[in-house]
């Protein structure tokens, strides 16, 4: 969906992108500065303006000429894509949840049968725990708790990753790290977060969920903890090394992230039974919502 969204938006940024007010050349306006700030005077009203010169045009989505600036007027797009993504999104999403339903008890395909017993795997739990029960138990909010600093520690790192391979690797290997390795980067991530919730919601069915879990955190704390220190190393010997390192810890943590996210709901079967686990998953995505917000706050504060 990321990879997908990466060229979705850029579109729709386009088509809302509206350019500020250009009042003219900064020697054709008669500018009035007041408490540090800059404005002009328009039809008997002072309104606030911007210089903006050939260092700023290349910040622009859509460079105009240099010059003076309305503030206030124009506007980048941005959440106006995001807006009509997410109306998209909820459309599918809103279509796609009419074609679940839970099966009436003792429903089965036509034709099919269930083999002997004696050749099947049996499954953790044999009781199917209902919604309303699952939320009385400690191992709900047990799991809520994993999934929650699971989350927030992936999207912490998402939300600055891009920034921090441009600060950490641009100005040190300038020859290699340049607005296209960075973009390409966020793509990437993208990848091994698919990558990451095939691989370990797989392994797990070998490994165990607790043990699996136990490797995203044991593993996670020694990565997260190894990135300043590449950050350290990379100032004092800008090596190539350090940056292969940067990268692959950092997609490595983010197979973890996905990895989370695909294995919790076989946890969750094998704890309350496979009936209710829908509703039950449902509700524990509330631990995802409220990683959205930790994660970033986290990062914000370190």
């Amino acid at each position: 969906g990321a990879m997908i969204a990466k060229f979705m938006i850029e579109p729709f940024i386009k088509i809302y992108y509206k350019a500020p007010e250009y009042l003219g050349a900064v020697d054709a306006v008669e500018l009035i500065t007041e408490s540090g700030r800059r404005l002009v005077e328009i039809a008997g009203e002072l309104r606030e303006v911007v210089v903006v010169g050939a260092n700023d045009l290349a910040g622009m989505y859509a460079p105009g000429p240099e010059g003076v600036y309305l503030v206030g007027t124009g506007t980048v797009g941005v959440a106006q894509a995001f807006f009509t993504l997410g109306a998209i999104y909820f459309v599918i999403m809103l279509c796609a949840a009419f074609g679940y339903r839970v099966p009436r008890e003792g429903w089965k395909p036509a034709g099919w049968e269930p083999p002997a017993e004696d050749k099947q795997k049996s499954m953790i739990t044999q009781h199917h725990v209902h919604i309303d029960e699952a939320l009385k138990t400690r191992q709900f909010y047990q799991l809520w708790v994993i999934l929650c600093f699971n989350v927030t520690a992936g999207i912490g790192v998402l939300g600055v990753a891009k920034t921090m391979m441009s600060e950490i690797f641009g100005s040190t290997l300038p020859h290699i790290v340049d607005a296209a390795f960075a973009s390409t980067y966020v793509l990437m991530i993208s990848l091994f977060n698919m990558i990451g919730r095939i691989f370990w919601a797989s392994s797990s069915d070998y490994l165990g969920r607790r043990n699996t879990y136990w490797i995203f955190f044991t593993l996670g704390i020694i990565l997260y903890c190894s990135i300043p220190y590449t950050a350290q190393q990379v100032s004092v010997n800008p090596s190539v090394v350090w940056l292969v390192y940067f990268y692959a810890a950092t997609m490595l943590i983010f197979t973890m992230y996905g990895g989370g996210f695909a294995t919790i709901p076989a946890y969750l079967a094998d704890i309350f039974g496979t009936k209710y686990v829908g509703g039950i998953h449902g509700r524990l995505l509330t631990a995802w919502a409220s990683a959205g917000v930790f994660g970033p706050l986290a990062i914000t504060s370190l």
